[in-house]
């Protein structure tokens, strides 16, 4: 590595159908809902949404002879691409949990409640 990119994030290194993908599974999202609002929904269901396209996406590697079987009926995206934006989702999700226990240990520590 060379010292210019030393400790610097490396977003060369993502795909450009990585993130096509994703923006494509996002702006069909747009048909149904508004652009943010998946930050109300609850967790619980974007994990079972990430397990089911995961598990349609190993079926469609199980049966190699049927490539139709890596897209969403609804959609005709690919089931990972899916999956990726749960995954996305569920990230941004965890991340505010995070920072609202960061928060709320601060205001703890400056309340004596943890001296």
């Amino acid at each position: 590595m060379n010292k210019e990119m030393d400790g610097k994030v490396r977003f060369d290194l993502i795909t450009p159908g990585f993130e096509e993908g994703l923006a494509m599974v996002l702006t069909h999202g747009l048909t149904k809902y508004d652009a943010h609002s998946w930050k109300t929904v609850d967790a619980d269901l974007y994990y079972g949404a990430l397990r089911r396209h995961i598990s349609d996406h190993r079926k469609a590697m199980l049966l190699d002879d049927v490539p139709i079987m890596y897209f969403d009926t609804y959609s005709t995206l690919l089931h990972i691409d899916h999956a990726v934006c749960n995954l996305m989702f569920l990230r941004w999700k965890a991340l505010e949990q995070v920072e609202v226990c960061k928060k709320l240990s601060k205001a703890m520590v400056s309340k004596s409640y943890l001296r």
